[in-house]
């Protein structure tokens, strides 16, 4: 597509793309201010299907919205949540807020 959007048509070949980003994720080690989950306590909490902790929280690869969001917890909170996000944190909150109102 000449936006730059990748259309993805089948769940099969979804799961497969989603894989791979997952496996480029973990690999990653570009960033020097930026600790990747799979070396936080020897990867004990990285998710293993998922890219992150909102990825492992909605996990819906056939939803009609993406949101993509920055972790801005950093590496004590990601070990205090056990590597895990769930309903009851303040910006899960206002997500779910604002995508029941259409954003």
């Amino acid at each position: 597509m000449s936006d730059g959007l990748v259309k993805i048509e089948s769940v099969d070949s979804k799961t497969s793309a989603y894989a791979a980003l997952v496996a480029k994720r973990k690999a990653c080690r570009k960033c020097r201010d930026v600790v990747n989950p799979a070396v936080v306590a020897n990867g004990r909490f990285d998710h293993a299907l998922h890219v992150g902790a909102w990825t492992d929280w909605q996990g819906n690869l056939d939803s009609e919205i993406m949101v993509i969001g920055q972790e801005w917890g950093g590496e004590d909170n990601y070990l205090r949540q056990a590597g895990r996000d769930n309903d009851s944190d303040a910006t899960n909150r206002n997500l779910v807020t604002l995508m029941a109102k259409g954003m």
